[in-house]
């Protein structure tokens, strides 16, 4: 029966992975009283026609066409594999203006249901008349989740002899958190308003909304040198046809929907997309203060760059040093964070095997999903160099070195030869000359001014590569991230409670870090912060 039940599963979900459904809209902004069309295409192994459906909400269906099908024959393991794909064109006419929402889309196929989210487009007024040359930025989708991956292309539209651009100003996307991508410049051809450009990507970037509301993808200034007439004609391309012209995008409006709170798990690591877990442990058997190695390696489209490292082994008895992380890009979407864990196994203890659950949200089921990863045991024995107080962890061998130190310095006195005559004399002089010494260190104590650093946890990683000099936009955009305020990082700074000075400072090394990663493609910077500005933004700094 078992054998009975697990063929059917196999058989129902190796037909669910044959059916696939996509939509396109053509215009994507229609225009009210004039057609556009939804093209389904159907991809099935069913040799009925599908039934389909779809509420059109204030627009009108006007017709139906079949778009023809394809068919693809495939021989796997001696076995012959039939894939059609099946296309239908849907021509509608908008009633009116503004939002328009088409919903309940529904393929039925012999039996077997698709579905698809509901489509959400913008009905023009009139139909805007479209310029010769032009920069619009295009995002992937525009109804996304807080921390969903959105790709942003700038593309360049033109019908004219585009000599050379050069971009004047890049746009800011402070709703986002974002990471730069290599565009690619290739030329294709496409259809805009009714008409045929030629267009090519200027400037590309991943970017995730970080609060719920609507998110605004700011615009692109771009500087271009063209020459007027056909694009294909060289003898077009006269002097006094020669031409300059500064072209900005519009901002384009993206709705950003919170996260559900139902059935939220307690161990949600707040990535939102696809993403897999790998842990490594190299051994399982440590003596007393040998260090323990372990390496996460965390894989997915998410937005990485605020994902902190999970807690590994938990023990009293294990002393943890701050863990090491750095991003790998493995494409435009995907990549890969590694965090390197080291701690330092103070007395004998055992650990057993266990398994954590890491939760992301997937955006397209609207659901989260589990990812199950072994934790291996660990056992620590031998004989440790020094007793160990059971009910508080011992002192770090680092701490030791410390007070072995101090103890080396109290001890570098000159050596004093007294003789029996002079021995009171002397030791009136070691009294008077330890007096001294102690005075001269109370005044030099007075001068050191003693501050508590105020840096919470998760971001003190980050801010001590700022303290360094050596960082990454990554561990700038972290800490200032927790100012306190709304909005994005520049507003935060300017909201925050750091004097004046400090703002304008921090204002400018935001921008232009931003300019060394995103436009000279720059993963580390290396520029001492100055002291009075990192204090000042250490005082602010939230607990």
């Amino acid at each position: 029966m078992k054998n009975i039940l697990l063929i059917f599963i196999t058989m129902w979900s190796i037909q669910s992975l044959a059916n696939n459904l996509t939509i396109e809209v053509n215009p994507v902004q229609p225009v009210v009283g004039e057609q556009f069309s939804l093209l389904f295409n159907i991809e099935t192994t069913e040799r009925d026609e599908p039934y389909i459906s779809f509420n059109p909400g204030t627009a009108r269906v006007v017709g139906r066409n079949s778009e023809g099908q394809s068919v693809m024959t495939s021989i796997v393991n001696g076995k012959i594999s039939i894939k059609k794909t099946i296309s239908f064109r849907y021509s509608l006419v908008a009633e009116k203006s503004g939002n328009l929402r088409i919903s309940d889309i529904v393929v039925d196929l012999a039996g077997t249901k698709l579905t698809h989210k509901d489509l959400r487009l913008t009905v023009l007024k009139e139909a805007p008349e479209t310029p010769d040359i032009f920069v619009l930025a295009v995002p992937s989708k525009t109804d996304v989740f807080v921390g969903e991956g959105v790709d942003v292309n700038y593309y360049l539209y033109t019908r004219l002899n585009v000599i050379a651009s050069q971009i004047k100003e890049y746009p800011k996307l402070s709703d986002f958190v974002k990471r730069f991508q290599n565009p690619d410049e290739r030329t294709e051809t496409v259809e805009y308003g009714g008409r045929v450009f030629y267009r090519a990507s200027k400037y590309m970037a991943r970017v995730y909304a970080t609060a719920p509301g609507i998110a605004k993808i700011d615009p692109l200034r771009l500087e271009v040198n063209y020459a007027k007439g056909d694009p294909n004609s060289f003898f077009g391309m006269s002097a006094r046809n020669m031409m300059k012209r500064t072209l900005t995008s519009k901002k384009v409006e993206l709705n950003v929907r919170p996260l559900p709170t139902e059935n939220l798990p307690t161990n949600f690591t707040g990535l939102v997309g696809k993403h897999d877990f790998k842990l490594s442990v190299p051994r399982t058997k440590y003596l007393v203060n040998e260090a323990v190695e372990a390496k996460l390696e965390v894989t997915g489209e998410g937005a990485l760059e605020n994902f902190n490292a999970p807690k590994i082994y938990n023990s009293e008895f294990l002393e943890e040093f701050d863990t090491k992380s750095e991003i790998v890009p493995l494409n435009n979407q995907v990549v890969r964070k590694d965090f390197e864990y080291t701690l330092l196994a103070r007395d004998h203890l055992q650990i057993d095997t266990r398994v954590e659950t890491f939760y992301y949200f997937d955006p397209d089921a609207e659901r989260y999903i589990g990812v199950d990863v072994e934790i291996p045991a660990i056992e620590v024995g031998g004989s440790a160099s020094a007793s160990v107080n059971k009910n508080k962890p011992t002192e770090s061998r680092v701490t030791q070195e410390l007070k072995k130190e101090e103890k080396r310095e109290i001890s570098l006195l000159a050596p004093t030869f007294i003789g029996s005559e002079e021995k009171g004399l002397a030791v009136n002089f070691y009294y008077l000359n330890l007096g001294f010494s102690g005075a001269i260190l109370l005044i030099l104590l007075s001068m050191v001014r003693f501050s508590v650093v105020r840096i919470p946890e998760e971001i003190q990683e980050h801010y001590h590569a700022l303290n360094k000099g050596r960082y990454t936009y990554t561990d700038m955009f972290q800490v200032l991230s927790k100012l306190n305020g709304d909005g994005g990082v520049l507003t935060k700074i300017e909201t925050s409670e750091m004097n004046e000075e400090s703002k304008k400072y921090f204002t400018r090394l935001y921008k232009g870090i931003e300019q060394e990663v995103f436009k000279n493609q720059k993963n580390t910077v290396n520029n001492k912060i100055k002291r009075k500005h990192l204090k000042e933004l250490e005082r602010v700094l939230k607990v």
